[in-house]
């Protein structure tokens, strides 16, 4: 038989586990800018770190860029300064967010209150 700490450490142990998940799917999910939907899953962010590195060398920068809905745009070095700004903020949103909701998890005192903390979607 499984001890009532055992239990509580386990219980705690799986919702940090699920709320890292949950936060890394929501990552992944893509963000809104300016009216466009762009993914936002590890492969995507680092090529709007790349495309921004390189525009910042080059004011006069501009590229194609391949949006969630497979939709091409064109992208100079103001808007890609947007959409890494944007992409950053839709990051930062999503892990304080997660960190809040840690917070509580670490903070509890019963499974019940454990099993309470769950990960809510936002608009990204």
């Amino acid at each position: 038989m499984v001890d009532a700490a055992a239990r509580f450490s386990a219980a705690k142990d799986a919702k940090l586990r699920e709320l890292d998940a949950a936060r890394d799917d929501a990552l992944a999910a893509g963000f809104s800018h300016q009216g466009v939907r762009y993914d936002s899953d590890p492969k995507s962010r680092q090529r709007i770190a790349a495309l921004l590195s390189v525009s910042l060398a080059d004011a006069g920068f501009s590229t194609p860029y391949i949006t969630a809905d497979n939709t091409v745009v064109t992208l100079g070095a103001v808007a890609l300064a947007g959409l890494a700004s944007a992409a950053a903020q839709h990051e930062s949103t999503l892990v304080f967010q997660a960190r809040a909701l840690k917070d509580q998890v670490l903070v509890a005192t019963t499974v019940e209150a454990i099993e309470q903390i769950a990960w809510s979607p936002i608009q990204a």
